[in-house]
């Protein structure tokens, strides 16, 4: 179910937003995004699209595994496993 998975995506953006105590103006700014696309993709009012993804990903340094289908490791530099 692609809506099921895109939701899964959306939660696991404001789970990092808020493991890094960011508002999501500070997100917003950081993405060069609207503070209202943020807010629309953690309210899972819109799918994110691939280059937020990508930006999102290399900010944070996250694996693609863990930010596409929540399984590994949330980061490469991290050493336990974050299933969400």
């Amino acid at each position: 179910n692609t809506k099921k998975y895109d939701n899964a995506i959306c939660k696991r953006i404001k789970i990092v937003r808020e493991l890094n105590n960011l508002t999501r103006e500070q997100l917003a700014e950081d993405m060069k995004e609207n503070v209202f696309y943020i807010i629309s993709v953690e309210r899972k009012r819109h799918t994110p699209h691939f280059d937020f993804l990508v930006k999102f990903k290399a900010h944070f340094n996250l694996t693609w595994e863990w930010l596409i289908e929540g399984k590994g490791k949330m980061s490469p530099l991290k050493a336990p496993h974050t299933d969400i």
